[in-house]
C-alpha cells in the first residue's frame, strides 16, 4: 500500500534537511518509537510499537538511506520482524523537500509499506488510518 502525506515546517530547507539525517531527532517525534541504534552514517536499527485495532506490534526495523540528494531529496528502505505475531513489514519511504519561503519547507512523504502476516490480514483502510494518525502527531 501507498501512504502519501505532506507538511509545512516553519524552519528552512537547510535546517529541515539537518533534522531528517539526525536519527535521534527524529525518533523523538515518531510516535511509538522506543529506541533508535545507530549503525553508521545511513544504516539504523530502531525499536516501534504500534497499536492497530486490538493488537500491539513491537518491530524491530533495519532501516537504510539508500540515495540522498540535498538538501531536497532522501530515500530510505526497510525491513523488520514481529516475531510474537509471526508479522513482517518492508517498506520504502522518499522524502521531497521543496523551499516555500526563507523560513518555510514543504516535506512530501512518499511512503510503500508491505505489511505480511497477522497485522497484514487488517487491510489496507486501518493500516493507512494508523500511518496517517502517526504523521498527523509527527508533524
Amino acid at each position: 500500500m501507498q501512504i502519501a502525506n505532506t507538511i509545512v515546517i516553519d524552519a528552512p530547507i537547510q535546517k529541515t534537511w539537518d533534522f531528517f539525517l539526525d536519527a535521534s531527532k527524529v525518533a523523538a517525534c515518531v510516535p511509538g518509537v522506543e529506541n533508535v541504534e545507530t549503525v553508521d552514517e545511513d544504516n539504523y536499527v530502531v525499536d516501534i510499537t504500534a497499536k492497530v485495532g486490538f493488537i500491539k506490534a513491537k518491530f524491530k526495523l533495519k532501516l537504510k538511506i539508500t540515495e540522498k540528494t540535498p538538501p531536497t531529496y532522501v530515500r530510505s528502505e526497510g525491513s523488520g520482524d514481529e516475531a510474537s505475531m509471526t508479522s513482517s513489514l518492508k517498506t520504502v519511504t522518499e522524502l521531497n523537500l521543496k523551499e516555500l519561503g526563507p523560513n518555510q519547507t514543504e516535506v512530501a512523504a512518499t511512503t510503500e509499506v508491505n505489511v505480511f502476516g497477522k497485522l497484514g490480514t487488517f487491510g489496507h483502510s486501518v493500516i493507512a488510518g494508523k500511518a496517517a494518525k502517526m504523521w498527523e502527531e509527527f508533524g
